[in-house]
């Protein structure tokens, strides 16, 4: 778990801190294998009474396929905002 402080956010000059993010990551599923840990870049900004965060993560994943039964790797990759 990734835990920041607010008065973190308001030492800075322009109120925004940036995080790489490179962590275990697993997925409670049996047909779902983690390959490696989840990477990527997390920005938060302290607007006024809340925190703005942006991000784009990633990691590839070992999936079944439905049709043939099997495996196949796939990159997991999702931005947020």
């Amino acid at each position: 778990m990734l835990s920041i402080s607010a008065n973190e956010l308001l030492k800075k000059t322009d109120n925004t801190a940036s995080y790489e993010i490179d962590k275990e990551f697993t997925i409670d599923d049996d047909q779902v294998k983690t390959l490696d840990d989840i990477s990527g870049k997390l920005e938060l900004q302290l607007r006024n009474n809340f925190v703005i965060a942006t991000g784009n993560f990633k990691s590839s994943v070992e999936l079944v396929c439905d049709r043939c039964t099997n495996n196949y790797t796939s990159l997991l990759e999702f931005d947020f905002d």
